[in-house]
């Protein structure tokens, strides 16, 4: 009886022991658990991914993230990465519940024993636990964190399967270099994709996840090396690399190759037109997630050539409004102690390409710069005679830079006038190539797709247009005559009429249309204007999208409004291709990261597939007489008028330019717009103080803005069309030509 009694007595005093027990752990569990994160959540989990914008090829041009990061499904990533990273970070993850129990008593021995709780102790997270510490539980170090992370470890385990944690943890984790995920990692280090890793190059990433800056190979070479092998080891001995491949991968250094230069020159203001267009498509919320790949219209060599022809016309320019001084100058009493204390000197030029130099000996014949000690610089009197009365002397620190076309090295000094380029496929609207400024890293502002300017007598071929279109032919003759329209108010400065006058301050009597535009006449164009009225105006540079309204005041008729160049290029190559209405971009397609397309260019051409009949759905915005009749007219302004710098390239090349030059009052803004009917190709250029302001009493757009225009169609020529064998002489620089034009 005193037996039964003693046994009932443990029994319940171990039932009330374990309940204690039970309600303790659940009482930890629903004190730690309260707020933690519903880690269901994880299910259909999509992280922030890098958004990439591509060539017109398809290859990868830039990419843009906070985190770099790219999503791989668990089953696409190659068995022996994921074998190295469960070799690395967690063997037993296939059997154990989201805690190695086993694990974190030998931890916890090993810190009690090394005394480390207080200083970095030893841990013993499992894959699940990390993926909840990225995911959930942060990374502060107490006891609250980990028995979170345990508890969220063990409701991961039974919410999710192991390949879907293991997924998240592969694309989640950090590895160094701005990359998370392995994907991301393996093209930041090796620029490979992930199928493409050699078995070293696999052990060496899975090294990382333990401490990513202790293990970069550039830094700790010899621990980088020692964990991979530890890895490589353990991939033997588990059976999934054999003796050769191990003694192999060993035996091969870590090499990590450096990134590729950029391909393509001065790229960026393009490449940011593009971004801001996807974020202005996607939304900016969206875009911040990422996993966009963006496939633009540029081709690598018709970006190249647009950039340097606008530079070559920037410097061309601002060398005719001479040398602004040097960046410093020396005491050169002892020319000697003056060369080593400069090259002792640091200085950080204003951009990659610029070198500095000391000038060692000077005069208005010849410069000698000092650049090194053993490179010596000699310029002759033509090479520096732009500079003027402000000739570097004896002592000035100056800057240099190779020579695009000859690499010899030449004084040099940044453009205070900005500008902008634009090639375009006329027929569908894709930018080929496109500048908007001398250097991004200078300046952003993009001057070919956000600059609002006045296109000045550009516009007078819609005003001509409109003509056209009303029956006008380009024999039809207007007469060229003072003209005094009443304003029916009085201006600020007196005045009670509005007297459009002519650049060259003559007046040509009776003439035909063909002879005022390829001129750029302005008092016949308003006489024109008046003729026909400011409707048919208005509806013209509506259709071709140079300007979405106009004011109703006659100085609009020549080019007083504001557009850009990128609208004003477009409108070129729609004369171009014939009155068809086409849309400018940048952007052929763009892909959201399930390889959905989200985004397409129409570009008028739709190909029926059962027949592969392609149909040309292009809207028509003129009547197709009144169209060639335009052309004829812009391709006699290239032969006699103001667009006769770009001539030379007609006969060298035997091909037909049609173009309008113009400028705005005062010779704010300067401008070229044209086009290769046969090429299909046009071209905008633009070019300006940033601030606007007058660039110079003849600094016109066919002075100022035809250069560019002709270094690029002349680089462009060579490339695509042979130079005939009897006019190779031909082509002659266009600075040379006699002006004429209008402002």
């Amino acid at each position: 009886m005193a037996l039964k009694r003693f046994l009932w007595g443990i029994l319940a005093f171990s039932s009330f022991a374990i309940s204690s027990l039970l309600a303790g752990v659940v009482a930890v569990l629903f004190y730690f658990g309260r707020g933690l994160p519903d880690e269901s959540q994880l299910q259909h989990y999509e992280p922030p991914l890098t958004n990439r914008i591509c060539f017109e090829n398809g290859e990868v041009w830039r990419d843009y993230a906070v985190e770099q990061r790219f999503f791989s499904s668990l089953d696409l990533m190659p068995d022996l990465l994921v074998q190295a990273f469960l070799v690395a970070e967690d063997r037993q993850f296939f059997s154990h519940p989201g805690l190695d129990l086993l694990g974190v008593f030998r931890a916890a021995v090993k810190n009690t024993l090394e005394g480390r709780w207080k200083n970095h102790p030893t841990g013993a997270s499992t894959i699940t636990q990390q993926v909840v510490k990225n995911f959930f539980a942060g990374t502060e170090r107490s006891f609250t964190r980990k028995f979170k992370e345990a508890i969220m470890a063990l409701r991961l385990e039974t919410s999710l399967s192991k390949k879907r944690i293991l997924e998240l943890y592969l694309n989640q984790i950090y590895l160094g270099a701005r990359s998370y995920g392995v994907v991301a990692a393996a093209e930041s280090y090796f620029q490979k994709k992930l199928d493409d890793l050699t078995v070293d190059e696999v052990a060496y990433l899975a090294s990382l996840p333990k401490a990513p800056s202790n293990y970069q190979a550039q830094k700790n070479p010899s621990q980088a090396k020692a964990r991979r092998d530890w890895i490589l080891d353990g991939l033997y001995e588990a059976g999934h690399i054999t003796g050769h491949e191990l003694i192999t991968a060993k035996g091969r250094p870590i090499s990590l190759p450096l990134k590729g230069k950029e391909k393509i020159f001065q790229g960026d203001y393009f490449i940011e037109a593009a971004r801001l267009e996807l974020i202005k498509r996607v939304g900016k919320e969206s875009y911040g997630q990422g996993g966009y790949t963006l496939s633009t219209t540029v081709q690598h060599d018709v970006q190249d050539m647009a950039s340097r022809a606008l530079m070559h016309g920037l410097e061309l320019y601002d060398r005719r409004m001479g040398y602004r001084g040097p960046f410093d100058h020396m005491d050169v009493k002892d020319i000697e102690f003056a060369k080593k204390q400069f090259f002792a000197r640091e200085i950080i030029p204003p951009l990659p390409h610029f070198y500095p130099g000391l000038v060692v000996e000077g005069g208005k014949e010849h410069l000698v710069i000092a650049m090194t000690p053993q490179k010596m610089v000699h310029l002759s009197g033509d090479e520096v005679a732009w500079c003027g009365e402000k000739m570097p002397i004896v002592g000035d620190i100056v800057f240099l830079k190779a020579n695009q076309d000859t690499g010899k090295m030449e004084l040099t000094q940044i453009p205070q006038v900005t500008g902008g380029i634009v090639v375009m496929d006329m027929n569908t609207g894709r930018v080929l190539g496109l500048s908007g400024g001398y250097d991004f890293r200078l300046n952003q502002y993009n001057s070919a797709t956000q600059a609002l300017r006045q296109p000045g007598s550009t516009f007078k071929a819609f005003v001509y247009l409109a003509a056209l279109e009303r029956g006008y032919k380009p024999e039809t003759k207007v007469l060229d005559a003072p003209l005094h329209i009443p304003l029916g108010f009085k201006t600020a400065d007196g005045r009670t009429t509005y007297s459009p006058r002519n650049f060259t301050r003559r007046f040509y009597g009776l003439q035909t249309l063909a002879f005022g535009l390829s001129r750029s006449i302005n008092t016949m164009t308003v006489r024109l204007a008046m003729q026909i009225g400011l409707n048919p105006i208005q509806k013209v540079a509506s259709d071709f999208g140079v300007y979405e309204s106009i004011p109703r005041q006659w100085a609009m008729i020549l080019g007083a409004g504001e557009t850009t160049l990128l609208k004003l290029t477009s409108a070129f190559a729609m004369i171009g291709n014939g009155g068809k209405k086409v849309k400018p971009t940048l952007i052929d397609s763009i892909e959201d990261r399930y390889g959905n397309t989200v985004y397409s260019h129409d570009t008028g051409f739709h190909k029926e597939i059962k027949t592969g009949t392609t149909y040309d759905v292009r809207e028509t915005i003129a009547r197709p007489e009144s169209i060639e009749a335009m052309k004829s007219m812009l391709m006699l302004a290239v032969q006699e008028g103001t667009g006769k710098k770009l001539q030379p390239l007609t006969q060298a090349y035997d091909v037909k330019i049609a173009a309008k030059t113009g400028t705005s009052n005062d010779c704010k803004d300067a401008w070229f717009a044209g086009f290769i009917e046969e090429l299909g190709i046009a071209v905008g250029v633009f070019v300006g103080y940033p601030g606007p302001k007058s660039m110079g009493e003849k600094e016109t757009g066919g002075r100022v803005a035809a250069p560019v225009a002709y270094h690029f169609f002349d680089a462009y020529l060579k490339k695509v069309k042979p130079l005939k064998e009897a006019k190779k002489e031909s082509s002659v620089a266009p600075e040379n030509h006699e002006e004429v034009e209008e402002a």
